[in-house]
């Protein structure tokens, strides 16, 4: 529904707290769930399924 994704956008850029808080925890999910040995280990699981 484009009128609550602009809603959603605009209450975003009206609460620089909220959207720092968001900007935070989106940093931790990422840096917490993926990394460069879990790359390279579902790489090398993805080849060895393969071959």
């Amino acid at each position: 529904e484009p009128a609550a994704f602009a809603a959603a956008v605009l209450s975003l850029i009206q609460d620089p707290g909220r959207r720092s808080r968001m900007a935070s925890t989106a940093r931790q999910w990422v840096e917490a769930g993926f990394s460069w040995d879990r790359a390279a280990r579902q790489f090398l699981e993805l080849c060895g399924s393969v071959l």
